[in-house]
């Protein structure tokens, strides 16, 4: 497959004419906020233990906010370190809320 037309690479890309290949215009495309927001809640989803669709998740400039409730303080920590890992994201506000309260270790029924 021609690399100018493969569609994981974003389609045909701008040729860099002053050093004769592909790259400065390329490199600088940036993952819109609707893409950045699709892959974010795909990897919330794949997680069975975390109720995705109690996270809102939005995105502006590369900058992402979760809102929402989650049910430990893990699986906010989670949702948080997904996030971060998405390319395009550069800050993320993490306004999740945990709903259940986490018994401490040791602390069960007592």
């Amino acid at each position: 497959m021609d690399n100018r037309t493969d569609p994981d690479l974003g389609g045909y890309y701008a040729r860099d004419t002053h050093r004769g290949g592909y790259g400065d215009d390329y490199a600088r495309e940036r993952k819109s906020g609707d893409r950045i927001r699709d892959e974010i809640c795909a990897r919330l989803a794949e997680y069975p233990e975390i109720d995705a669709s109690a996270i809102d998740v939005d995105v502006v400039d590369g900058a992402v906010m979760l809102a929402g409730s989650v049910n430990s303080s893990l699986q906010k920590q989670i949702a948080l370190d997904l996030a971060l890992a998405c390319e395009g994201v550069s800050d993320v506000r993490n306004q999740l809320q945990v709903t259940d309260r986490e018994v401490p270790i040791g602390k069960a029924s007592e």
